[in-house]
Formats: structure tokens, sequence, C-alpha cells
């Protein structure tokens, strides 16, 4: 992602009415501090946190990661983990499933609410893997860039 802003990279919300299914929001806020949050419409609980401020709103190209295993939280930058700070009243586990809507460069909190907090610069590229992957990998995968579809 390119950015001077931030905002919104990837978002999304519960497609069911259970208040045990979340969403999930990765944003950069205005101090390049990378900003994530597990969340619900329906329900008062919610697992957010936020890195200390990064150069990640500078104008320049950055990669961007978010790993989940078992509940924890993992954010990389450019490759190197970052410190993430938790709310006082976060709640760890929450589930997110798959009955989701995404939105990618804005957030929608739930279904016929209004896009906000719209991402303000470029993302390139966007992976979500079904599987959490470990920092290695992540970091080996920031090179590669998948290969464009030819059309014929």
């Amino acid at each position: 992602m390119r950015s001077s802003e931030g905002g919104e990279i990837i978002s999304s919300y519960p497609t069911v009415s259970d208040p045990d299914a979340h969403g999930f929001r990765l944003n950069v806020g205005p101090n390049g501090e990378l900003r994530v949050a597990i969340v619900n419409a329906l329900s008062q609980s919610v697992h957010a946190a936020r890195t200390r401020e990064t150069g990640a709103n500078d104008g320049e190209w950055h990669h961007v990661a978010l790993i989940r295993r078992s509940g924890a939280l993992l954010a990389l930058l450019d490759g190197k983990s970052l410190d993430l700070f938790f709310r006082d009243d976060s709640v760890s586990g929450l589930r997110i499933g798959g009955h989701s809507a995404l939105t990618i460069g804005a957030s929608i909190p739930a279904r016929g609410k209004v896009a906000t907090d719209h991402f303000e610069g470029l993302i390139r590229e966007l992976r979500i893997w079904d599987r959490a992957l470990d920092v290695a990998t992540v970091q080996n995968n920031r090179t590669f860039s998948s290969p464009v579809p030819s059309r014929g």
C-alpha cells in the first residue's frame, strides 16, 4: 500500500444476525500507526489494538500484513513484527467466521450502512490466506508478485 493519509485497508462485517459473529478492520491511522479491530455492530465485544507510530503513511510503498493465529494477532510492516497495544476492554478470541461481507479500501459497519474511513492512497495487491502464515512465509511472500493472467 502507498499512502500519505491512511484509512481503511480492508474490513468486513458479519452477514448473519449473531452477536457471536464478528467482522474485522485493518487500517492505517493519521500518524502511520496500524490499527486492527474485531467487531460486531450487534455486540459490545471488541478486540482492538494499534501499533506505535510508523512510517506507513510517508507516501512510499509498504507491505502490511496481519496474522491471526488461535485468536492472537500479529502485525507486520515491511516484514518486521510490530508491537500491538490492546485496548483495556479488549476481548481476545472473538470469532470472525466465514459469513462476512468484505470491503477493500473502506469500512462498512453493517448491511445498509454507508462506507466510511476510505483509504487515501493506492493498494497494489491484496492477499487473503485460508490459514495463518508464519512470519518467515510472510517475509518471503512480500517480494513475490502474483503473475497477471494473460488475456487471449
